[in-house]
């Protein structure tokens, strides 16, 4: 189903006084105009199978998964910029579901180069919400922070170049009296592995803008005519009866539509990890006779964990270094997983 239109959005938008609020796309380009009205050439299109140009979500296609599956595929064309965005919202009704990405195509003769670019924008006009972000550090990965959503900017993120248990790139929205069991809540996740960035703000007519997306900071991809740059998917759920519910609708996606590989759909073996038997203080010898002794318990996989690579027989040094020390294992990787074996 398709539907072809023309609008007039003038540069003070929908929400009122939205102008203000956080931006979720910006582009510089050589030739700088002052803000005027804008020309959009819209097209909205359904499609009843999921999109696949972004790599994550939906990396088994199944056929009862295509057939469960729909796309709403929204196409801006900006002629004076010579923009083209294309905003993607894949539905999977059977995970209470949403997923939202990004596509951005210079139609223009000129290079531009993309600032800022945002998966996803929930814009709430009204409520008291609470915002929830996970912060952590090694052995304390995932701790939960909960506070009012006040005027102004909060923010999470991550510069590293990758994400990871000092902020995950996941927020939720709660209503203040929401518990486990009951109230409503909204849940936002970014679905990638990249520096990114997530920020509730609260306008002076107490209206919410939730942005998750890339990470601006150092961010600048050059689009030449006719390139097409995609933004990683974001993930949006919504309960009406607590954050048990929603969490359970973010776990199916996860295990019916993220996981993948041999195991996804199977019992895991069992395994034994050689950092609680050795630490840092072993050699081949030592790993074959935890193996062996494994075995003879049904163990099925065996972990070599820390002290493998490079001078790595203590916490001070060699991460990084991801060359198999040989002297200490008295053969190569190959030949202790052979021995083992």
């Amino acid at each position: 189903m398709i539907l072809e239109t023309i609008v007039l959005i003038p540069w003070m938008h929908f929400l009122r006084n939205s102008l203000f609020l956080e931006p979720v796309i910006t582009e510089q380009r050589q030739e700088r105009s002052v803000k005027q009205m804008a020309v959009w050439h819209l097209i909205f299109a359904i499609q009843d199978i999921r999109f696949r140009m972004v790599s994550m979500i939906f990396q088994d296609f199944r056929q009862h998964i295509l057939e469960a599956a729909q796309t709403l595929c929204i196409y801006l064309k900006d002629e004076r910029v010579g923009v083209e965005v294309t905003l993607l919202y894949g539905v999977l009704a059977d995970c209470d579901v949403i997923t939202r990405s990004v596509k951005v195509t210079n139609v223009g003769k000129n290079e531009i180069y993309l600032e800022k670019l945002s998966s996803a924008c929930l814009d709430l006009l009204y409520g008291d919400y609470d915002v929830l972000t996970f912060y952590g550090r090694h052995a304390m990965e995932r701790n939960m922070q909960r506070t009012p959503v006040t005027h102004g900017r909060q923010v999470i993120g991550s510069n590293r170049g990758t994400s990871g248990h000092q902020y995950n790139p996941y927020m939720i929205l709660a209503e203040h009296g929401t518990t486990e069991t009951a109230g409503a809540c909204y849940g936002v996740s970014l679905v990638y592995s990249g520096s990114f960035e997530g920020s509730v703000e609260l306008d002076q007519y107490d209206q919410i803008r939730l942005v998750m997306g890339l990470q601006e900071d150092f961010f600048s991809y050059q689009l030449k005519p006719e390139q097409t740059f995609y933004a990683p998917e974001a993930v949006l759920s919504y309960s009406a009866y607590g954050m048990e519910q929603l969490s359970n609708q973010m776990h199916h996606l996860v295990r019916e539509h993220i996981c993948r590989g041999k195991y996804k759909d199977q019992i895991r073996p069992v395994l034994v990890n050689s950092w609680e038997a050795c630490y840092f203080d072993f050699n081949g010898d030592a790993i074959v006779n935890l193996a062996e002794q494994a075995a003879a318990l049904g163990v099925e996989l065996l972990v070599m964990d820390d002290g493998w690579f490079g001078t790595r027989d203590d916490d001070n040094s060699s991460l990084g270094d991801w060359i198999v020390n040989e002297d200490k294992l008295g053969c190569s990787s190959y030949g202790a997983d052979k021995t083992c074996s």
